[in-house]
């Protein structure tokens, strides 16, 4: 609805503006935290422009240096239950070279993902030396339950790194 204002040049045309027109505008203009608060915080916006919202905030985050870390502790919080969320995110931090970070923070039960993307985490973790304590923790306490993954596929990429090994070395952990 809008509002015609007669003045002695022009003709001043006002229109009322709601939470979806300042989340757009705040897009438009690159202020991706006071989007993101303001879409937080008005429930009743489409689904939509919340994830709009978050994914311009998250991009906005992984741009800058150490963004990836800060960006992986936030998705908890910003993709609550909304698997095609994750999904995306975690292919997003595959083609980044940054899943491990995403070891502590993947969601396991609510929303339980495709068997691929904790493939891909934890294949991430195998082929990095440096990461065997946090794959080692996931797989020894529980995290991921065996169900939820081929662990074979653990055992091909393992053997394409050390393509010198005749079995997988974590085989006892899970249990083929």
């Amino acid at each position: 609805m809008g509002a015609a204002t007669p003045c002695l040049q022009d003709i001043v045309i006002g229109r009322y503006r709601d939470a979806q027109d300042r989340i757009a505008w705040l897009l438009a203009h690159r202020r991706f935290e006071e989007a993101l608060s303001l879409a937080e915080a008005d429930r009743s916006l489409p689904a939509t422009l919340y994830e709009a919202a978050v994914q311009s905030y998250l991009e906005h985050l992984t741009a800058s240096p150490g963004g990836w870390a800060a960006a992986a502790q936030q998705l908890p919080r910003l993709l609550k239950d909304r698997a095609h969320l994750w999904e995306r995110w975690v292919f997003s931090f595959a083609q980044a070279r940054q899943l491990p970070v995403l070891a502590g923070v993947l969601p396991v039960k609510r929303p339980q993902l495709r068997g691929q993307t904790y493939e891909m985490l934890l294949a991430a973790l195998l082929l990095d030396p440096v990461h065997h304590p946090e794959l080692l923790a996931l797989v020894q306490v529980g995290e991921l339950l065996l169900s939820m993954f081929n662990a074979k596929c653990l055992c091909v990429a393992d053997l394409h790194v050390n393509q010198c090994r005749e079995s997988c070395p974590y085989s006892h952990l899970l249990s083929l």
